[in-house]
């Protein structure tokens, strides 16, 4: 409510003094967007070699309305940019500007894309999950997968499970999935177990910004989630440009 008013009262003081036809306000981007709402205060930098959604970043984390404001251009490697930006400068924008080496590149962007779109994702511990979006609802299964610790079945389960917890968290942000979420976690006999699980997942899904809910642990033990949608599925995004 408070930006709302920021917002409108800017273009009602702004408004008497612009030309005719003059645009006051447009809605974000769906770059902004994605800015606005998972952009937090930890966050070290936020790196663009697009001067346009430079200058716009700029202006929504200042809590401005979009101008003109100066470029700084930021060549070479941006990660070292931004270390020392934080000393010398609060901006947490960088444009990054360097002929030699392209940001997609210097980030490898294609191999990360083609992960953050993979159906199966690979845990440290050599288990794995595999990602299903559906028409109605996302399925996601637990998998030991190269986890061959079998000394102790019931903790082995225990920590492929807690793993796949945090990493599940995490693709839900990553792809931007929203809606009915069925977990399909590896059964665990203890209910203690199942409680520390129940437990840690409720505690990981709290944390993101876009509202992430654990509904039940069904006698199945599938987790039922929901989560709010903010923006499209990243690889319905993606086939759309």
């Amino acid at each position: 409510a408070d930006d709302l008013i920021h917002r409108l009262t800017w273009i009602t003081t702004q408004g008497p003094h612009r030309t005719l036809y003059s645009c006051l306000y447009h809605p974000v981007s769906e770059v902004l967007g994605f800015v606005r709402d998972f952009y937090r205060k930890d966050t070290t930098c936020i790196i663009t070699d697009i001067p346009r959604y430079y200058d716009e970043i700029r202006d929504l984390l200042s809590g401005e309305e979009p101008e003109q404001p100066e470029k700084t251009a930021l060549p070479g490697s941006p990660q070292s940019g931004c270390n020392t930006a934080k000393q010398d400068n609060p901006d947490p924008v960088r444009l990054y500007d360097d002929s030699r080496l392209p940001l997609y590149r210097l980030y490898s962007l294609e191999s990360t894309l083609a992960e953050a779109t993979s159906r199966r994702v690979w845990l440290k511990s050599g288990a794995f999950l595999v990602i299903d979006p559906t028409e109605a609802c996302t399925v996601i299964d637990v998998n030991t997968g190269k986890n061959s610790r079998k000394s102790d079945s019931e903790t082995t389960f225990l920590n492929v499970n807690l793993e796949a917890a945090a990493e599940i968290a995490r693709q839900l942000r990553l792809r931007s999935l929203s809606g009915i979420i069925l977990i399909d976690f590896i059964n665990l006999a203890k209910a203690d177990h199942r409680g520390q699980l129940t437990e840690a997942l409720a505690d990981w899904l709290a944390k993101d910004p876009a509202g992430a809910f654990l509904i039940d642990l069904t006698p199945l033990q599938i987790a039922e989630i929901t989560r709010r949608k903010r923006s499209r599925p990243l690889l319905e995004a993606l086939h759309s440009q």
